[in-house]
């Protein structure tokens, strides 16, 4: 980078593609976390569904602060808009994912409709982590 009036915007983008480039691989090892807890609670020891649960919670966390850090820590630019709009995406995904969790595992009344729903919908958010992840870590310097 060379001084001058336009270093603290090429400081920004910088920092901002790292901070959003950290998240988003946060949340796709979490999530990818997330398939494996799931299959061996189901097949191997149920009590694993619980800290599946757990880790749920900690992806939607990640998916808000991939946005925060899309809209405030990264320049005015297009690449920014449409790393707002796919994590914005994400945290719907995420939101809908985790209702959908509860529903299928609620002790009073179980939803056979919401764990047919719940795996595919977490093919879609490991999906569009990964668009996302091919987006900032595939750029060209």
């Amino acid at each position: 980078m060379t001084a001058g009036p336009n270093r603290p915007v090429e400081d920004r983008n910088a920092k901002g593609l790292l901070y959003y480039q950290i998240a988003a691989g946060l949340f796709t090892v979490l999530v990818l976390v997330q398939a494996v807890l799931a299959g061996r609670g189901w097949f191997v020891d149920f009590d694993l569904i619980d800290i599946h649960g757990m880790v749920g919670n900690m992806v939607f966390l990640v998916a808000v602060a991939m946005v925060a850090i899309a809209r405030f820590a990264m320049p005015e630019s297009s690449e920014r808009k449409t790393l707002v709009i796919m994590s914005g995406i994400l945290v719907l995904l995420v939101v809908a994912q985790i209702g959908l969790g509860y529903s299928a595992t609620s002790s009073d009344n179980p939803s056979a409709e919401a764990a047919s729903l719940h795996i595919p919908n977490g093919v879609l958010i490991f999906g569009l982590a990964a668009a996302i992840d091919s987006r900032v870590f595939g750029r060209r310097r």
